[in-house]
C-alpha cells in the first residue's frame, strides 16, 4: 500500500506533470512537422493515433484526475483549481468519446444519384467468391510502414501490405506465347515523348494509342512485310492485306490470286484464292469472310483482311517491333522502316523521328506497387499482395486483382448514415481568362423517410442533419461533362463534452490564477 501511495503522489505531482506536459508538446511539435512534410493521414497514422500518443494522452488523464482527487477533502481557496482541472478531464472524455464512436470521413455524390454511404480513413480487403459470390471483408492494419500480413483465406496467402505505396514499372516474365511487347521514344525540337505498346492482355501498355493528332496501332509482326508499296502492283488490290492467323502469314491480293467485284448495296468485295479455297470479304463491314451467297459472317474462318486505305487520311503509325510502317502522303505510298535505338528512324510529319528502346517476346511491362510515404501534394495507394499457389497478384484501392476463383480489392472502411443526400446541382465559378475554379457549390436534397429538406452547401455553409455536419470540400469531373461533388462528413458526439470542458478550463483558470490573487491582496491591504 506505501508503494502504491508513493506511485500516486508521484502521478499527481507537478514534476510529473511538468514531464508529461512537455513529452505532449513535443509529439505535437513532431506530429505538425510530419502533417506537413507529408499529409494528414499519415501523419495520424504514425504520430496522432499512434500507441504511444494515446499512453501518453491516458498518462496525462490520470495524472490530472489524482492530482485532482489529493486535494480532497473540498477546499474553498482550491475552487479554481477544481474547476480548471475538471475542465482538462472532460476534455480528454469528450475527445476520447469521439475517438470512439466519431465519425470522420467523406461522401462522394453523383448527380441524381442518392447516396447514404460514407467512407472512412480506414481501409479493408474484400475478397470475392466467384464461384459462391460471397464477400468476406477483413479490416487492414492502421499503420504508417509495410507489414507482413501472414494470413491465409482458403487458398489464398495474403502476405505484404503497403498503407503508402506509388507504382513502378517493371518488365515481368510472359507465360503466353505469341505475345510482344516494346518501348519507343517518339521525338522532334519541340516535343519528347516514350510510349510502350504490347499485345499481352495483363500489361500496363495497351495496343493502341492517341498522342494527339497522331494514332498508333501495334500489330503482330508478320503484317510488316505486306504494308510497303511494289512497284507494278495493281492499284485496285494494292490496299488490302490479308492474313492467315493459323500460318501467321500475310498476303497482298493481286490480279493472279484476286478480284474485286461489288454487291447490290455498291460496296466492294474481295475475292481471293488461297490453298485452292475461294475466300470473299466486304471489308467495308468485317474483317472476317463472308460466306458466297448468304453473306453470312464466317466467325470461325482464320482468314482476315485489313484495308490500308482506311488509314492514309489522317496520321496512323502501324508498330511492330523493331519495324513501323506509316502512309506518306506526298509520296502517296506506304513505307515499312526499320526501328532501332542506335539511329532514329525519320517519320513525315513535323520532323518526328522514332526509337526502339526495348523490344521483347517474352516478357511485358506492368506497374508494380512499391511502398513509399505519402509526399505532400503527391497521391498514394493502399496495395497487398496475394498469392494462390505460384501465381502472384497486388489488390489495390485502384483496381480489383482476379487470382484463381477470387476477386480482391482494398476499399475503405463504409458506414450507411440513416438519411439519404440527393446532388441535384453543382455549379462552379472559374477564375476571369482561366480553367482554375474560383468556388464551388452544391445544391442537395436530404430526405430521412419523412421529411426532406433542400440546401446549397458551399465553403462556408454546411449542411447539418441529424448530428452530421457535411462540409462542401471537393469535386470531380465525370465523362458526361457534368461534376459530382465531395463532402466531408462530421460526427462529434464528445463535442458538448469538450466544448463544456474548453468553457471550465478558461473559467477555473481566470478564478485561480487572477481572482484568487486579487483576493488575497486585497486582504492583505
Amino acid at each position: 500500500m506505501k508503494n502504491l501511495a508513493k506511485i500516486e503522489r508521484f502521478v499527481g505531482s507537478v514534476k510529473f506533470a511538468v514531464i508529461i506536459v512537455l513529452a505532449f508538446a513535443a509529439y505535437l511539435t513532431y506530429g505538425t512537422f510530419i502533417e506537413s512534410l507529408y499529409n494528414t493521414d499519415y501523419a495520424n497514422r504514425l504520430v496522432y493515433k499512434s500507441i504511444p500518443f494515446m499512453l501518453l494522452q491516458l498518462a496525462m488523464f490520470l495524472s490530472i484526475f489524482i492530482a485532482t482527487t489529493l486535494r480532497f477533502p473540498y477546499k474553498k481557496r482550491l475552487l479554481g483549481f477544481y474547476v480548471l482541472h475538471l475542465g482538462l478531464l472532460l476534455l480528454f472524455v469528450g475527445s476520447f468519446v469521439t475517438y470512439i464512436v466519431g465519425v470522420d470521413g467523406n461522401m462522394e455524390l453523383f448527380p441524381n444519384t442518392p447516396t447514404r454511404t460514407v467512407k472512412l480513413p480506414k481501409y479493408q480487403l474484400v475478397i470475392k467468391d466467384l464461384n459462391s459470390q460471397k464477400q468476406y471483408i477483413s479490416d487492414l492494419p492502421y499503420t504508417p510502414d509495410e507489414i507482413n500480413l501472414d494470413k491465409t483465406f482458403k487458398e489464398l496467402k495474403l502476405q505484404s501490405y503497403y498503407p503508402f505505396a506509388k507504382l513502378e514499372r517493371e518488365w515481368v516474365k510472359s507465360n503466353m506465347e505469341s505475345t510482344r511487347s516494346s518501348h519507343y521514344l517518339l521525338k522532334n525540337e519541340n516535343f519528347t515523348q516514350d510510349f510502350l505498346l504490347s499485345s499481352h492482355p495483363d500489361s500496363e501498355a495497351k495496343a493502341s494509342i492517341n498522342l494527339g493528332p497522331l494514332n498508333i496501332h501495334y500489330l503482330p509482326r508478320t503484317l510488316a512485310n505486306c504494308f510497303d508499296s511494289v512497284e507494278g502492283q495493281p492499284n485496285e488490290l494494292s490496299g488490302y492485306i490479308l492474313w492467315d492467323i493459323n500460318s501467321d502469314q500475310c498476303f497482298r491480293p493481286d490480279s493472279s490470286n484476286s478480284k474485286i467485284e461489288t454487291n447490290q448495296s455498291s460496296q466492294e468485295i474481295l475475292v481471293f484464292r488461297y490453298n485452292n479455297q475461294e475466300h470473299v470479304f466486304i471489308p467495308g463491314v468485317s474483317p472476317l469472310p463472308v460466306e458466297r451467297n448468304t453473306f453470312q459472317i464466317q466467325a470461325n474462318s482464320p482468314m482476315r483482311i485489313f484495308s490500308k486505305k482506311l488509314f492514309e487520311k489522317r496520321p496512323h503509325l502501324f508498330a511492330f517491333g523493331d519495324k513501323v510502317a506509316y502512309y506518306d502522303k506526298d509520296e502517296q505510298k506506304w513505307f515499312a522502316e526499320e526501328v532501332n535505338s542506335s539511329e532514329p528512324t525519320p517519320l513525315p510529319w513535323m520532323g518526328f523521328e522514332i526509337s526502339l528502346i526495348k523490344d521483347s517476346l517474352d516478357t511485358y511491362p506492368t506497374k508494380r506497387p512499391v511502398f513509399s510515404p505519402p509526399k505532400a501534394n503527391k497521391n498514394r495507394i493502399h496495395a497487398v499482395q496475394v498469392r494462390y499457389n505460384d501465381e502472384l497478384v497486388w489488390a489495390t484501392n485502384q483496381a480489383a486483382a482476379r487470382i484463381g476463383n477470387y476477386e480482391v480489392l482494398i476499399r475503405p472502411e463504409q458506414i450507411k448514415v440513416p438519411f439519404q443526400i440527393n446532388l441535384e446541382r453543382f455549379n462552379m465559378d472559374k477564375d476571369p481568362g482561366t480553367q482554375n475554379p474560383a468556388s464551388y457549390e452544391s445544391y442537395v436534397n436530404v430526405f430521412d423517410g419523412k421529411d426532406s429538406r433542400y440546401q446549397k452547401v458551399f465553403m462556408n455553409n454546411p449542411l447539418d442533419f441529424d448530428q452530421f455536419t457535411f462540409y462542401q470540400a471537393s469535386y470531380f469531373p465525370l465523362e458526361s461533362g457534368l461534376y459530382g461533388s465531395v463532402f466531408s462528413v462530421n460526427y462529434d458526439p464528445g463535442r458538448f463534452l469538450k466544448y463544456l470542458g474548453s468553457l471550465l478550463l478558461v473559467l477555473g483558470s481566470f478564478w485561480h490564477f487572477y481572482i484568487r490573487n486579487r483576493k488575497w491582496k486585497w486582504l492583505k491591504a
